[in-house]
């Protein structure tokens, strides 16, 4: 088992590139140890405003499209994700009018190999909508592209 620190040695030692995508983070809180599968924009984070304001900008800014992500793959390099990420600061929101979902701020690390399946990547998009703190945003979901490689571990901000 790797942690973040010797995961960045070994992948320097053998030449694996990494990718980092900052970004909003979202996940029902079920009471898994690790969410499954976790909703990703990678945005870059106002930090002079308020989490909140922050996150009212982006959604209301432009059209937004989140990407699914198999999550638990973390646990691999980072055993106790679910923790760390419970213990992030959040913003409490609902999915499609009846999902409880938490919000966070974090940043993602990719291999920079993309995913090389032998199956057709889904590009398929619906849309969603999210209600926070009163407002409505409707944002678009859809797989994570190959390009993005594979999800290695999540880090605060």
């Amino acid at each position: 088992m790797f942690t973040i620190t010797s995961y960045q040695e070994y992948a320097k030692d053998f030449g694996i590139r990494l990718k980092s995508y900052e970004g909003i983070l979202m996940y029902v809180d079920n009471g898994a140890e690790i969410p499954e599968q976790v909703l990703f924009i990678p945005v870059s984070i106002n930090r002079k405003k308020t989490m909140m304001e922050a996150v009212q900008e982006i959604l209301a800014s432009e059209r937004q499209t989140a990407y699914e992500l198999y999550f638990q793959a973390v646990k691999w390099i980072m055993p106790d994700a679910g923790k760390k990420l419970r213990q992030l600061k959040h913003i409490d929101i609902n999915y499609n009018h009846r999902t409880a979902m938490k919000l966070v701020f974090g940043k993602f690390t990719f291999t920079d190999k993309p995913i090389d399946l032998d199956v057709k990547e889904d590009e398929t998009e619906y849309g969603i909508t999210l209600a926070i703190d009163g407002q409505i945003y409707s944002i678009q979901v859809r797989d994570l592209p190959f390009s993005y490689g594979y999800h290695k571990f999540f880090e605060r901000l």
